[in-house]
């Protein structure tokens, strides 16, 4: 069975040192390269709020397309899990659901061995990860993967858009996701639910 948690704060109350010290942080200096993607996206259009390593679209209308903190957010950081998930499931493909800049992927490819798909509303330079708008697109439907992975999403998604990230869960033999719980604070947060509704 699972480990349930509501919410990311959870997650840093269950955090060792030694998740901690492997864990990238947001807080770092920006490399040349993010910088250098961040200021394409601004010169292609797309303009987001870069403050403190976080990632927003400015654009209302673009609000439920969430955001990321860049270099991965401690919140979300969760290597004990996917080690214990690859192991004890084998799990060889990985689906990432609402995937910010790929932190979750890097792992899964890099320290597991894992054929990844990432999936986010914001555009990304990571090439297995692919822009989707799930208010706008039906999902991500192709071949089945043993996980899809969404960490910090459905929140974000207004429900009656739901059915839409639902069939690219469908694709997983396993799901395993994070929420927001009712009343917490976050960006467009416009969709949160306790664990008994998803």
């Amino acid at each position: 069975e699972l480990p349930c948690m509501d919410g990311a704060d959870s997650a840093k109350d269950n955090m060792s040192d030694e998740t901690i010290q492997e864990m990238p942080t947001g807080n770092d200096p920006m490399s040349e390269e993010v910088k250098e993607g961040i200021m394409q996206q601004l010169r292609d259009g797309f303009a987001p709020i870069v403050a403190k390593g976080q990632v927003i679209p400015t654009d209302p209308n673009l609000a439920h397309l969430g955001g990321y903190v860049v270099g991965g957010d401690p919140a979300t950081w969760y290597p004990n899990l996917w080690n214990w998930m690859v192991s004890k499931l084998a799990i060889r493909s990985v689906i990432d659901v609402g995937c910010g800049d790929g932190q979750a992927l890097k792992f899964f490819r890099e320290n597991c061995g894992c054929s990844v798909l990432g999936i986010d509303g914001l555009p990304q330079e990571d090439s297995d990860i692919v822009e989707l708008d799930y208010t706008k697109d039906k999902g991500w439907v192709g071949k089945r993967v043993d996980l899809v992975w969404c960490c910090e999403f459905v929140e974000h998604i207004p429900e009656q858009h739901m059915p839409n990230f639902l069939r690219t869960f469908k694709a997983g033999q396993y799901v395993a996701m994070t929420h927001a719980a009712p009343g917490q604070q976050g960006h467009h947060h416009v969709n949160c639910k306790d664990s008994q509704y998803w």
